[in-house]
């Protein structure tokens, strides 16, 4: 157990522990090397689709947002980068709530 605790707290060491995964920033550098790795890109589109998916489970008919059928991974992935660069003051955030915020401004639901 101890050596399980030692492994973790170097990790968080390592790592820039900040008690989430991902922040803006982390994820703006994602977003700008995108097109120059594949893996970056099919990560960033990964990321995107699971806040959908994520928030669609979530939600459970209470969404906070709604993606119009037919938009692709790619497209969400666009939305989310774009507003990293539309809204810098935003980044030091965690990266969901960053995701999700630009995702409510672009897609909103009717009604809301």
């Amino acid at each position: 157990m101890r050596r399980l605790a030692l492994v973790l707290g170097f990790l968080c060491v390592s790592t820039d522990c900040f008690g989430f995964y991902l922040n803006g920033n982390k994820l703006h550098e994602l977003c700008l090397t995108k097109e120059k790795s594949s893996t970056v890109r099919m990560m960033l589109r990964a990321y995107s689709m699971g806040i959908v998916d994520a928030s669609a489970a979530y939600a459970k008919g209470n969404r906070h947002f709604c993606v119009p059928d037919g938009v692709v991974g790619d497209q969400v992935t666009d939305v989310v980068c774009k507003y990293l660069v539309e809204n810098p003051s935003q980044r030091h955030s965690e990266a969901g709530d960053i995701a999700t915020a630009a995702l409510l401004t672009t897609w909103p639901c009717a009604g809301q």
